[in-house]
């Protein structure tokens, strides 16, 4: 008999909570578009965890250190957020450069850094060199250059309104967060919902695959070797009734069948809503031989969408976290209830 499904307490757990990264690095290696909409959703959790720019700065570097989150491409997060491409910054580094720095220092908010001569080559900000960051280990010489831009993007303004009026995300740090969120919604990158959502689409599909489909095929071919079982995308589970699904696990002996929802959002969206509606109309759909399998996971959904959560491990038969051991879980209930155990 299978057990009761975990609460969302228990769920979030066990939740991985962000993308794994080497998979946010498979999806930003396609294009500029794709590394930023991949790596936003940790910019915004720096950006909403820093109180000062001391800890923001530490954050930086570990997620540098781990490649989680390359610091060139979180430099060029700043630069999006602030409006402000290297055409409009090289102009301070060349001959305003002294009147701009004096001694070549910025000094603001009782923080002083050195500001050398930036170029771009050593911040590394070009559109091909974001596509290839996760391949690139920072050289030291770099990051300072890098960390000295992320500063002057914090307090320019501070110092020198009227040459970096723009220049002013240190307002973010003092903020809880909704500031923050409320300004990225208009000035963001500047993406149409369009092709944003088309970029997420296309994360998505590739996090459900790598995280669920692959090793819960591997698993049932390795563990469940007689099992006859076809993988589709729409399946009739009744007479005259067809459903699309993430992924459809059907039995070709005893039309058994198991459908399968993958849901990993990061930032809150609109989508865990469908999500929750599939779920009410698969369990009330559903003979006995159909089941409902859900894989929920990300920040986004597990901390802001708490009745969507409970809604969904209410009328699902097994929910399981985008975890490991969780995926094995789940591969053995479809292997279980493909072969009639």
């Amino acid at each position: 008999m299978q057990p009761p499904n975990l609460t969302p307490t228990q769920l979030r757990n066990c939740a991985l909570l962000y993308w794994p990264p080497q998979i946010r690095a498979e999806v930003a290696s396609q294009s500029f578009l794709d590394t930023m909409m991949a790596t936003y959703p940790l910019f915004r959790q720096v950006m909403h965890d820093s109180e000062d720019f001391n800890s923001l700065l530490a954050k930086i570097r570990d997620l540098d250190n781990s490649n989680a989150l390359p610091m060139n491409v979180f430099l060029r997060h700043c630069m999006l957020f602030s409006d402000l491409g290297w055409e409009a910054i090289k102009k301070w580094f060349g001959d305003a450069y002294a009147e701009v720095f004096p001694e070549g220092l910025l000094t603001a908010q009782n923080l002083q850094l050195a500001i050398p001569l930036i170029r771009q080559g050593r911040i590394r900000t070009s559109s091909a060199h974001i596509t290839s960051s996760y391949d690139h280990a920072l050289k030291e010489a770099e990051r300072q250059q890098i960390e000295a831009l992320i500063f002057v993007l914090f307090y320019g303004s501070d110092v020198n309104h009227q040459v970096m009026v723009k220049c002013n995300l240190s307002v973010y740090l003092s903020d809880d967060g909704s500031l923050f969120d409320a300004d990225s919604q208009v000035k963001y990158i500047q993406v149409s919902r369009q092709t944003g959502g088309a970029a997420a689409a296309i994360g998505g599909s590739l996090l459900e695959k790598r995280i669920a489909i692959d090793p819960i095929t591997e698993l049932l071919s390795i563990e469940y070797p007689n099992l006859q079982f076809s993988m589709l995308k729409e399946h009739e589970f009744a007479v005259g009734q067809r459903m699309t699904s993430d992924q459809w696990f059907v039995s070709e002996v005893n039309n058994r069948a198991v459908a399968l929802e993958v849901s990993f959002q990061e930032t809150t969206n609109s989508t865990i809503e469908r999500k929750r509606r599939d779920a009410q109309n698969r369990q009330r759909l559903f003979p006995t031989n159909v089941v409902s399998a859900f894989v929920l996971d990300g920040v986004g959904t597990l901390d802001h969408r708490h009745n969507a959560v409970n809604d969904i491990i209410e009328y699902s038969d097994i929910v399981v976290s985008a975890r490991p051991d969780q995926i094995e879980h789940l591969g053995r209930f479809i292997g279980n209830f493909l072969s009639g155990n």
